[in-house]
């Protein structure tokens, strides 16, 4: 089975990033999440996708997207003559404001002038007044002072105790910025990143781990989700490997790592079950980046903003917070998906982490975020609510803004174990994978649930 070049290199976006110091806080362990019990075998987790097919639409309102023989979607792109999948351009080396055609949006003149027009020039904080619901719920425009972090509300479920931490508390009402401004990293911010506008939220909290493959398989067998489909899952297009990637669902070597290869919908029902659901762009950007006291502060990653050079090319060093494709000495020794958590600060030994290849220790660093979430750049890529479109279209001061989608795709945050640079690790980097309907395959739904890769997973957000 060989899946077409066109197909597999235009799956993803390249994503962004940049640099901090390096903390090291000895061999303090992770407080991981409480993994499903170890009777959960690979042989529980078989998928059957021919079973309920009739109401495996994921609530899309689309043809299932895992009903069916396992190998229709691998044969049906085999046999497409163009990509169905568009993801864009939008390359660090090269961040231009040009056409966005490929984005699946297109610009009118007026906007892509206007987006021609920001280029050095800072962001005007007298522009950016709240409206008068944001004032209503008392939201302030410098919002706290300090991150707090509170870690102890646990989500119990049936095998297990899901973690979360407080973004913002119940009754408050926090301001940020978000979207990214001219800065040391780059002159001009990259195209889906702009312009940079105010926001305002209300209480909600936020998944402190990737959710891993023992929840996800606590849920195959206690709750709603379906298992992952056999040949539904894209592997590596970006490192040259045209075939298929197999799901992490069934490794037991892996029940602490992020679970790969969901679909949209997978995600939204395992978020559903907990009580949740996937995370909004703005909640997601708060949580990674943390209070703002006026419109121009930049935060680049969630342990911190100190750089100690400009440039994609950040120093070797920095890499040590963060699961990304390392090239060098620093890099990480898992070739995919580390343990959630991995990232602490500690001296890490094989034992401890259960890599195969690579140094029998190594010293990793905090990559805690500012209000105590973990992974939150990388690891994997994250499935979130919003649909793909541009900050354009979004109105000044929203309240818990949703973008509605301006294609059948999704939005992703982060980056993954697939990428080399550090610089795809900032907070506002951002995707769109968009489906184009012309080119699907016969056979294949026109459906964002058929986006499905190895580097993709998700973490959920839980009202207060």
């Amino acid at each position: 089975m060989k899946l077409s070049p066109a197909v597999m290199a235009v799956l993803f976006l390249l994503p962004i990033a940049g640099t901090a110091g390096c903390g090291d806080s000895g061999n303090g362990s992770a407080d991981l999440p409480r993994d499903a019990s170890a009777r959960d075998s690979a042989g529980d987790i078989q998928s059957d996708v021919a079973a309920d097919a009739a109401d495996a639409s994921g609530g899309d309102g689309v043809e299932p997207d895992n009903a069916g023989p396992t190998d229709t979607f691998a044969d049906a792109l085999d046999d497409a003559e163009a990509s169905p999948v568009d993801s864009g351009t939008d390359d660090f080396e090269d961040p231009g404001l040009g056409d966005l055609a490929d984005d699946g949006v297109e610009l009118d003149a007026d906007a892509d002038s206007a987006l021609d027009s920001f280029d050095s020039q800072t962001v005007d904080a007298g522009d950016v007044a709240p409206i008068q619901d944001a004032v209503t719920l008392g939201c302030a425009p410098t919002g706290p002072a300090a991150p707090v972090v509170d870690c102890a509300h646990p989500v119990e479920y049936q095998g297990g105790t899901h973690q979360t931490c407080v973004v913002v508390p119940e009754g408050q009402c926090h301001t940020f910025w978000m979207g990214a401004v001219p800065n040391e990293l780059y002159i001009v911010p990259m195209q889906k990143e702009v312009p940079r506008r105010m926001v305002h939220l209300t209480g909600y909290r936020m998944s402190k781990y990737l959710i891993t493959v023992a929840e996800y398989r606590a849920c195959v067998q206690n709750g709603p989700c379906r298992p992952i489909p056999a040949n539904s899952c894209l592997a590596n297009p970006m490192a040259g490997d045209l075939g298929l990637a197999e799901p992490n669902l069934s490794d037991d070597a892996k029940l602490n790592h992020p679970v790969d290869c969901v679909s949209y919908a997978d995600a939204e029902t395992f978020c559903g079950w907990l009580g949740g659901e996937l995370p909004s762009e703005a909640r997601f950007e708060y949580a990674a980046a943390g209070p703002m006291t006026d419109a121009n502060q930049i935060v680049y990653f969630p342990w911190g903003s100190n750089l100690d050079s400009e440039g994609s090319e950040l120093p070797d060093k920095v890499e040590c917070h963060a699961n990304i494709k390392g090239t060098t000495a620093w890099g990480d020794p898992f070739p995919q998906t580390s343990p959630v958590g991995f990232f602490d600060g500690g001296l890490k030994t094989r034992a401890q982490g259960g890599w195969i290849g690579g140094p029998d220790t190594y010293q990793t660093c905090d990559d805690t975020g500012p209000f105590g979430t973990r992974d939150m750049t990388h690891n994997v890529l994250i499935f979130l609510k919003d649909g793909p479109t541009m900050y354009r279209d979004l109105p000044e001061g929203q309240v818990d803004p949703e973008i509605d989608p301006v294609c059948e795709g999704v939005t992703v945050r982060a980056t993954s174990w697939r990428y080399e640079d550090m610089v795809h690790t900032r907070v506002t980097n951002r995707h769109f994978i968009c489906l184009v309907k012309d080119n699907m395959p016969e056979g294949v739904p026109f459906s964002r649930n058929v986006i499905r890769s190895n580097d993709i997973g998700f973490r959920c957000a839980f009202d207060r």
